[in-house]
């Protein structure tokens, strides 16, 4: 349900799902598959125009926005800063291109967990969105408890103030692993493999350093690998909250707000590794 206050509707705007689980692709009108289609060319399109440079860093949002209207037209969606409510999953498991790291922009403009928050090209994993297994990876989904944008105008595609998501999921506490023989780690994204040395492998985080963790596989590879967001983005703690069973945001934790914010991408090949961890409500910012 969305819910609009008179005095306040062309600023802000608000979702609350009560702790359901997001779904993959909620159906428009055409079916599923005409559904997936279209949201596979906006992730598409999100990737071709992150790579472009823009004259003012404030347009990220508003330059798309005739392109967002168009395809509410089709897909009958709610969008988030760049996001669609009904497609949340896939829309927040994107991630900096390849070797190049993304750039904060002079001044924040959007949500963390929005890929319009950052400057540089992005990368959806299409190969895994156009293959992906939804049975397998809907045993681990996020919830959406509550989720709310404020908006600088009235245009609800366009330039965006604040945001922030309350969701339930599997999360946990993690350290990056040193750099050492034995814990390469493969990325599989499908019938795709892709190099990995710019990404970092994690392990359970431990009060007591002298516990054994189970840090990597039978094969000796990490269970889990990351790729932080900016070069920057490597705050001393770090959590991971599953969105999907094999995928999740790396996320920092700010205690003064109890809030969150994202720092990067990552992905786990036993899903066991993030299953075992509490589920908690937190908000992402």
């Amino acid at each position: 349900m969305i819910e609009e206050s008179s005095s306040i509707m062309k600023e802000k705007y608000v979702f609350q799902e009560g702790s359901r689980p997001l779904s993959w692709s909620e159906s428009a009108h055409g079916g599923d598959k005409v559904v997936h289609k279209w949201y596979l060319e906006w992730y598409t399109s999100i990737e071709n125009y992150s790579r472009r440079d823009l004259t003012y860093e404030s347009d990220k949002l508003p330059a798309l926005s005739g392109y967002a209207h168009a395809m509410q037209e089709v897909l009958e969606g709610t969008y988030l800063a760049g996001l669609w409510k009904q497609d949340l999953l896939i829309g927040m498991l994107w991630s900096a291109f390849s070797r190049n790291r993304l750039r904060h922009p002079n001044q924040r403009r959007c949500p963390t967990w929005s890929w319009a928050a950052l400057d540089g090209s992005i990368e959806y994993h299409l190969s895994w969105i156009q293959y992906r297994n939804v049975r397998q990876e809907s045993r681990m989904q996020l919830k959406l408890v509550k989720g709310e944008v404020q908006l600088v105008g009235s245009d609800m595609m366009g330039q965006v103030r604040l945001g922030s998501l309350t969701v339930s999921g599997h999360i946990k506490k993690v350290k990056c692993l040193p750099a050492r023989s034995g814990v390469a780690w493969v990325r599989h994204d499908v019938y795709a493999l892709s190099d990995v040395e710019n990404w970092d492998a994690l392990g359970d985080f431990l009060a007591d350093e002298a516990q054994s963790s189970a840090q990597t596989d039978s094969t000796g590879k990490a269970y889990a690998i990351c790729l932080f967001d900016t070069e920057d983005a490597r705050p001393k703690d770090i959590w991971c909250l599953a969105v999907v069973s094999t995928r999740g945001i790396v996320l920092e934790y700010l205690a003064d707000k109890d809030v969150y914010q994202r720092v990067g991408f990552f992905m786990f090949s036993d899903s066991t590794w993030m299953s075992t961890s509490p589920v908690s409500t937190i908000t992402i910012v």
